[in-house]
C-alpha cells in the first residue's frame, strides 16, 4: 500500500517536473537535427504550471529545488501574461498571484543555497518589491527593499 503511494507520488513529481523543464526549455529551444518542428517543447498553459507547482509542493519540501523551479516557472508565466491582460484589474490579479508565489518561495528558500549563491534570492526580492510597488497603496517599504537589493547587487 505504501509502495503504491510512493510510486504515485514519484510519478506525479516526475510529470510535474517534466512540465517545468519544458517551460524552462522554451526560452532556449534547440533545433532538431531533422529540421522539423519539435512539439515536445510546446509551452505548458498557465493552468498546467499551477497544477505542476501544486503537485510539487505536495511531493517535495518547499525549499527543494523542484518546488523552487516550479514556482519560478509559474511566476514567469504569470508575469508574461500581464502584457496580454485587457484591463488593469486583470493585471493586478496576475501580479497578486505572482507576488503570493514569490513570497512563499522566498519565505521557504534554502538558506544554505542562498549563502553559496545569493543572486537568485536577490532577483526574487527585486521582483517582490516591484510587484509590491504596483499592488500596495504605500510603496515606501517596497522602495526601501529595492534600495537594499540594489546595494546587495552592486557586488556583482
Amino acid at each position: 500500500d505504501d509502495t503504491v503511494t510512493n510510486d504515485t507520488k514519484q510519478k506525479r513529481r516526475d510529470e510535474a517536473f517534466a512540465m517545468v523543464e519544458r517551460t524552462l526549455a522554451r526560452d532556449k529551444p534547440a533545433a532538431p537535427a531533422s529540421g522539423a518542428a519539435d512539439t515536445s517543447l510546446s509551452s505548458p498553459t498557465l493552468k498546467e504550471l499551477q497544477e505542476a507547482y501544486r503537485s510539487m509542493k505536495q511531493c517535495c519540501a518547499t525549499e527543494s529545488y523542484y518546488v523552487q523551479e516550479a514556482g519560478e516557472a509559474l511566476v514567469q508565466a504569470l508575469l508574461d501574461r500581464i502584457a496580454e491582460a485587457e484591463s488593469e484589474g486583470q493585471q493586478r490579479e496576475l501580479c497578486s498571484k505572482a507576488l503570493a508565489v514569490l513570497e512563499e518561495l522566498e519565505e521557504k528558500k534554502n538558506d544554505r543555497c542562498t549563502e553559496l549563491c545569493p543572486l537568485p534570492s536577490l532577483i526574487r526580492r527585486y521582483k517582490i518589491a516591484k510587484l509590491q510597488i504596483f499592488l500596495v497603496h504605500d510603496p515606501r517599504p517596497a522602495l526601501m527593499m529595492l534600495q537594499d537589493v540594489h546595494s546587495d547587487l552592486l557586488v556583482y
